[in-house]
């Protein structure tokens, strides 16, 4: 690109400029200490036991948060740090593998920055995924030591590989599905066939094998567990469905990446294609290629007829490296640089203000989001001490009174739960957000727990709490009933609905 491979910019600035952009996001996440996101508040949660296995997601992201926990408290500090630092993680290996191959400081660092054009990964990896980033962190590891591995492998990648490779697929399942797309792609060049039959592959294995056996152990005896809750999201039909397959997988493919291929077209549809044909540079839009059929193929023999963004993340977050290996820098007017750039830029900034809003004033405008769910109002209208039994109609309920008071021991209707009280008298809170279909998710709970008869008592015997919010106008409604444990504690292992 005509002028801005010429910045004055090295290495160590573009990784500078990248960690000084989530170090806002991190600032700006921060200044709210009291409030959690969906994903974040299910990680509370779930990290009060540790398991080999919480349900239909892998466990790493869990296993890591509770370190964290025991070394620094339950706190939201922690959720930012990790998260901050998965984020520029991810970012710095894009920007570490356009300098692979070959691409100037600047052009690598567009490179990495281009992925703020897809608001998956821009806005919505910032504001509250977890399992997702952790795989998309350990897909972008893998490829760059993919790259080095090809050009010049050494004993150190082929074992990192498999350390990159174990943390993606203990992070979310589909992460098998780069890693096919990876090992099809190595196939297809001369010298990636070589790599993979290089004995020093072994290593790579070992060291999956290794981190993966433990969780395995848990997945065959809970098959039905990790399967049964994606399957629903994937909303499978019939397989022979082809139409409606394809047209979910084509249309998640365009809510994913419409922007970027919009600002990609437009802005250097004019560039020239580059004459640059090593393998490194072809490897790129070999693995686009497959990726994207084994996408498709895995959509049409499933039947399936939802694609949400999150699930092409781990996969077509390369997207631009792909583009900016194919083209010819110095083919692109000023201009057009300038104009690209300039979105890039702007997405960003809309990004950082769009988080500042939504966590500190989305409820003035009258547009609240769960960081303004004033729980703290909650937790101290109804009097709940550090040793209560907690048990909350959802996660985002549950996870809020964990971190407000992390002593005490919080059930979420739908997960699973391996502590048990203390003892049968401690007080006992059930809690849940006013409407109809909370208070059935609840009833349905009881019915289990301590039977219909009781279960009727109970939802007869709760109170309405309404709290305001920061603005005036806005109330929150909950309902609650406190009872003794004894009440609702069997003798039994413990099990979600």
């Amino acid at each position: 690109m005509k002028g801005i491979d010429q910045m004055v910019i090295d290495d160590k600035r573009a990784l500078l400029f990248i960690a000084a952009y989530f170090f806002a996001h991190f600032i700006i996440r921060i200044l709210a200490p009291t409030s959690l996101e969906l994903d974040e508040s299910a990680e509370l949660v779930r990290t009060q036991f540790l398991s080999l296995g919480y349900g239909t997601q892998p466990p790493l992201y869990t296993w890591v948060l509770i370190l964290l926990f025991s070394l620094f408290g339950a706190n939201v500090w922690v959720l930012a740090v990790f998260k901050s630092l998965l984020l520029f993680g991810t970012y710095g290996f894009v920007y570490a593998s356009s300098r692979k191959l070959g691409f100037a400081p600047s052009i690598a660092l567009l490179t990495s920055g281009s992925m703020l054009l897809f608001p998956q990964i821009g806005w919505e990896s910032q504001r509250d995924l977890t399992h997702t980033v952790l795989a998309t962190f350990a897909a972008s590891g893998f490829f760059y030591l993919f790259i080095s591995i090809v050009k010049s492998p050494r004993t150190l990648h082929y074992l990192l590989l498999g350390l990159f490779a174990g943390i993606g697929l203990l992070a979310k399942y589909n992460f098998a599905l780069f890693l096919a797309a990876i090992f099809f792609t190595a196939l297809l060049i001369p010298k990636g066939r070589e790599r993979v039959f290089d004995l020093r592959i072994l290593w790579s294995f070992a060291v999956s094998a290794i981190l993966l056996i433990p969780h395995v152990f848990w997945l065959v005896g809970n098959v039905s567990l990790a399967s049964d809750g994606t399957l629903a999201k994937l909303g499978v039909i019939d397989a022979l469905d082809i139409v409606h397959s394809s047209s979910a997988f084509f249309g998640g493919l365009l809510n994913f990446a419409s922007i970027y291929i919009v600002a990609s077209l437009l802005l250097v549809s004019l560039a020239r294609p580059s004459n640059k044909a090593t393998s490194e540079w072809s490897l790129v839009w070999i693995y686009l290629i497959v990726a994207l059929t084994l996408l498709f193929l895995i959509s049409i023999s499933l039947g399936i007829s939802t694609f949400k963004d999150r699930w092409f993340q781990p996969v077509l977050f390369l997207l631009p490296l792909v583009f900016f290996s194919s083209i010819d820098f110095d083919g692109i007017a000023k201009w057009r640089t300038r104009v690209y750039v300039g979105i890039v830029s702007l997405l960003g900034l809309a990004y950082l203000a769009g988080m500042t809003v939504q966590v500190h004033f989305s409820e003035i405008l009258n547009k609240p989001t769960r960081f303004a769910v004033p729980y703290q109002k909650l937790i101290n209208n109804i009097g709940i001490s550090e040793n209560t039994l907690v048990i909350a109609s959802d996660t985002h309920i549950g996870g809020a009174i964990k971190l407000l008071r992390p002593k005490s021991l919080v059930w979420v209707v739908g997960e699973l739960h391996n502590d048990k009280p203390k003892n049968k008298t401690q007080e006992c809170l059930i809690v849940w957000s006013s409407g109809k279909n909370n208070e059935e998710k609840i009833s349905l709970w009881l019915d289990e727990y301590v039977g219909i008869e009781k279960s009727q008592r109970f939802i007869g015997l709760s109170k309405r709490l309404s709290v305001h919010g920061e603005n005036l106008n806005q109330r929150y409604n909950f309902s609650y009933v406190q009872v003794d444990c004894q009440n609702i504690y069997q003798n039994k292992e413990l099990k979600s609905l």
